[in-house]
């Protein structure tokens, strides 16, 4: 079962905009959207300074920290300005996949795109060059 996020807000936001860790702290706290998802890891390749520096910026900012469960390596965040069931339900999805957002099914991947409120446009482009499919919604 795909749960159906409420519309967030007016707005939704471009995968671009929330590349970097600061940006996408940045995102909620200019109200673009509600979700972010941060990972904190032992990856030598990632600088975890960059994660801890968006921590502080959520924090500064008056976000909730969500710690999402069964996480392999390292630690992962959901970060949230008011709702808690749907930080909640995207927290539950990365758990059940060992603390990752990784989608396996186009629904997947749209559930994750809602949730972190992408552009719809942007999430159906992901899904036709994943699993070469397009929505007809």
């Amino acid at each position: 079962m795909i749960l159906r996020f409420k519309d967030f807000l007016s707005e939704s936001i471009s995968y671009k905009d929330a590349t970097r860790d600061m940006d996408a702290i940045q995102t909620v706290i200019d109200g673009k959207r509600d979700l972010a998802y941060l990972v904190l890891t032992t990856n030598k390749i990632i600088d975890p300074r960059t994660v801890i520096d968006a921590l502080k910026l959520a924090i500064d900012n008056g976000l909730n920290l969500l710690p999402v469960k069964n996480r392999r390596e390292g630690v992962a965040f959901v970060v949230y300005k008011n709702d808690l069931k749907s930080a909640q339900a995207l927290a539950d999805f990365a758990a059940k996949k060992e603390g990752y957002l990784n989608d396996e099914t186009p629904d997947e991947a749209r559930f994750i795109g809602r949730a972190l409120s992408y552009h719809p446009e942007d999430v159906e482009e992901y899904v036709a060059r994943r699993y070469g499919y397009r929505s007809t919604n």
